[in-house]
C-alpha cells in the first residue's frame, strides 16, 4: 500500500483538461485558430491532432476514476499479516473515502467532516513517519483516552476490554480470541511462543485529534505501541469490505473470504 495512483492520475487529468480547454478557447475565435486545423488524424472529415483526440478520450475516464477513488471508494491489497485473522495477506479490500469526511486528493485536506472514527473501526491512514506509505489498523483509542497494554490485555480508561478465547487448539502456535471494542466484535490473534516480556507494554494518553491504533495480530504488528498516534489529518478512510483474495500470481484468486470487515 505504498503508491497513491492519484499522483499519476491528477497530472494526467490536468494535462488533458488543459488541452481541451485551450482547444475550446481557440475554436471560439474561428476555424483558422482551431488547434484541430494543424492536425494529422482524420475524424469525420476534419483533421484532429493526436493529443486532442487522446485528451477527448482520456479526460472523462480519468475524471471518473479520480472522483470515485478520491471521494467514494478506493481499493487496496493487504501486503502483510499484521491484521490477521481479520485480514490476510492477499485480501483485496474496499475503503470508504467518505465515512469520516471528504478530502482533496493528494493534499488530503478535509473540507467536509461527517463523523470521527469509532472504537473498533478498521482504518487506512498515511503512516505518520512516512506519509507516502499507507497503513491499515484498528482504532482502539480516541482523543483523550488513556490506553494501557499489559500481559496481552488491552485497557481503555482503566477498564479491561472484554475478550473471549475461541480457539486454543494445541496443533497451532497461536490463539484466536474475540474482542469487543465499542459496538464492534472482532477477532484478534496471540502467539503462544511470544511471552509478555517480548512485547511493548506501556500506558499512553491519546492527544486531541489523534487515534491509537493496533493490528489484530497483536504480537506481530507495527502499530501505535511502537511509533505513536495517528493524526486525524492523515486518515484516508474506513475499510469495510473484502471482495477478493489473491495471494500471489502463482495462486488462483478466490471469493471465499468475500464479505464485510468486522
Amino acid at each position: 500500500m505504498n503508491f497513491d495512483i492519484n499522483l499519476l492520475l491528477i497530472p494526467l487529468l490536468f494535462i488533458s483538461g488543459s488541452i481541451l480547454l485551450t482547444n475550446f478557447l481557440l475554436y471560439r475565435k474561428g476555424p483558422t485558430s482551431n488547434v484541430a486545423n494543424t492536425t494529422s488524424v482524420t475524424k469525420n472529415g476534419q483533421k484532429v491532432s493526436w493529443w486532442l483526440d487522446y485528451s477527448r478520450s482520456l479526460f472523462p475516464v480519468i475524471l471518473f476514476v479520480v472522483v470515485i477513488r478520491s471521494f467514494i471508494i478506493e481499493p487496496y491489497q493487504i501486503p502483510s499479516s499484521s491484521m490477521e485473522p481479520t485480514l490476510e495477506r492477499g485480501d483485496f479490500i474496499l475503503v470508504s473515502k467518505f465515512s469520516y469526511g471528504l478530502r482533496l486528493p493528494i493534499s488530503n485536506y478535509e473540507f467536509l467532516t461527517f463523523k470521527r472514527p469509532a472504537y473498533g473501526d478498521v482504518i487506512v491512514f498515511n503512516f505518520p513517519q512516512e506519509p507516502r506509505i499507507r497503513y491499515i489498523k484498528r482504532v482502539v483509542g480516541r482523543p483523550g483516552d488513556i490506553i494501557s497494554y499489559d500481559n496481552k490485555t488491552l485497557s481503555i480508561n482503566g477498564e479491561q476490554v472484554d475478550q473471549k478465547l475461541l480457539d486454543d487448539n494445541s496443533n497451532y502456535d497461536y490463539q484466536d480470541l474475540e474482542e469487543v471494542l465499542g459496538e464492534r466484535r472482532h477477532l484478534k490473534r496471540h502467539y503462544k511462543f511470544i511471552d509478555n516480556h517480548q512485547l511493548h507494554d506501556d500506558e499512553w494518553r491519546v492527544p486531541q485529534d489523534h487515534y491509537f491504533v493496533m493490528g489484530d495480530n497483536r504480537d506481530n504488528s507495527n502499530d501505535s505501541r511502537y511509533w505513536g498516534f495517528v493524526p486525524h489529518n492523515q486518515l484516508v478512510g474506513e475499510a469495510f469490505l473484502i471482495w477478493l483474495h489473491w495471494e500471489s500470481w502463482g495462486s488462483m484468486p478466490g471469493f471465499g473470504r468475500s464479505g464485510r470487515i468486522n
